[in-house]
């Protein structure tokens, strides 16, 4: 009879160790953090506006985005050369991560976020910012692109040359006699 008990007891600590740990071992090993990327001011932005409703961190064959074990990083949709937001209801975000900072100039391949590497919210729409979270404890380097819905999709702030997204869509590289340039 004790030697059962004592088997329950293992058990039942073994449930509770494991319900009660985080995702890092052990645990409170990563602290994890929170920033925000190509917000105002930030300049190591290099966040990139591509017409009329896309975003990227930076260039798919430049270095990628340090993503630290437990962080969350605030994307914010702003192109780093001219200051322009996009902004307009998301479709999706698509995320890679990679163990090298340049991917493109040699190391293991990138892999497509998935489960923990991966974690975005639902945000409330319109948007001009997405969050992402590393929920492991591997750092990484990360790609994303966020494409918004084309029809609410805009283009404002520094630097804007009249583009405002599906708004003009229509009449983009027309002049006033009625040819186009």
């Amino acid at each position: 009879m004790l030697r059962r008990v004592a088997v329950v007891v293992a058990v039942a600590a073994v449930i509770v160790g494991v319900g009660a740990s985080s995702a890092c071992f052990p645990q409170g090993q990563c602290a994890g953090s929170y920033r925000d990327y190509c917000g105002e001011g930030d300049t190591t932005c290099q966040g990139h506006i591509i017409p009329p409703n896309m975003w990227q961190t930076g260039p798919i064959d430049g270095a990628w985005l340090a993503y630290g074990a437990e962080e969350t990083i605030d994307l914010h949709l702003r192109d780093a050369v001219t200051g322009q937001t996009l902004s307009g209801n998301l479709l999706f975000v698509y995320q890679a991560v990679s163990a090298v900072e340049s991917p493109s100039t040699g190391g293991p391949f990138p892999a497509q976020n998935a489960g923990n590497l991966g974690e975005f919210g639902d945000p409330p729409h319109p948007i001009s910012d997405v969050a992402i979270r590393n929920d492991t404890c591997a750092n990484e380097f990360a790609y994303a692109v966020v494409v918004l819905d084309p029809t609410t999709a805009s283009i404002s702030g520094v630097g804007d040359a009249g583009s405002d997204g599906a708004t003009d869509a229509a009449d983009d590289g027309a002049s006033t006699d009625g040819s186009t340039e």
